[in-house]
């Protein structure tokens, strides 16, 4: 008779490896950007166990695996020792840069030919990026705002303001350089949830440079900004008096 492993003993030995090694949330990216990490990297330490209502005793026994920065390890690694030696060879490991230092070049455009192309040192924030395309484009910076990562508005897959009440990713805590962007990758950035101005933004170009003393820059840009309000009484008399409170 052929003898064939039962699958539920193969699902029976991975399961503390899910549960531990490779911790199915620790490892998921989209879920801990659904839950407003700001760390996304796979393998990389995470409180979440801390707040999952495990008893302490064992919370003590897996606390030290979480803690652990298995980020920089391939995913298949604890799972060798239960397949046929030569089995997983061949698997390759997620590539990712974890963290690249730099200048950031974004394209932020808001019509084919109204664009503002911007520069920032990699260890700025994301809502550092927010403030500077509000200012390339002359608007006032009072209302909510998300980047949605997927390059789909509304997604879960957002990075919002640091006063957004949704459970998102916080804007102010999420670093350029820790996102691990790649030249050409696009997402959207979205101002005022009630006038929805919606942007694309293209990552242009990342140099890997000394960043010290660099502050962010408006490279070029193309086009008039829109008008954030429009106002149906403003008329060439309001505009005088706009002047004339300018010069007083």
């Amino acid at each position: 008779m052929l003898k064939v492993a039962p699958p539920i003993a193969a699902l029976i030995a991975m399961m503390p490896i899910l549960v531990f090694e490779r911790n199915l949330y620790a490892w998921n990216i989209a879920t801990r950007r659904m839950e407003g990490e700001s760390e996304w990297f796979p393998g990389a330490p995470s409180d979440w166990i801390r707040n999952f209502g495990i008893s302490k005793a064992d919370l003590a026994c897996i606390e030290d695996i979480f803690d652990e920065d298995q980020s920089g390890q391939p995913f298949y690694l604890p799972f060798i020792p239960l397949f046929p030696s030569g089995t997983l060879s061949n698997a390759l490991p997620r590539e990712q840069k974890r963290c690249q230092v730099g200048a950031y070049t974004f394209n932020v455009m808001y019509e084919t030919d109204t664009w503002r192309k911007l520069k920032l040192p990699g260890a700025y924030t994301m809502d550092d990026l927010h403030h500077n395309i509000l200012l390339s484009y002359d608007f006032e910076d009072n209302h909510l705002y998300s980047f949605f990562m997927d390059n789909k508005k509304w997604s879960n897959n957002c990075i919002a303001s640091p006063n957004d009440d949704l459970g998102h990713a916080d804007a102010s805590k999420v670093h350029i350089d820790r996102n691990g962007f790649v030249k050409g990758q696009q997402f959207l950035y979205v101002f005022d949830y009630g006038a929805e101005w919606t942007f694309r933004v293209t990552v242009e170009e990342i140099d890997e440079q000394d960043t010290n003393d660099f502050t962010p820059q408006l490279v070029d840009e193309k086009g008039p900004s829109p008008k954030q309000y429009f106002d149906e009484d403003w008329d060439e008399d309001d505009e005088d008096d706009e002047e004339d409170r300018d010069e007083w």
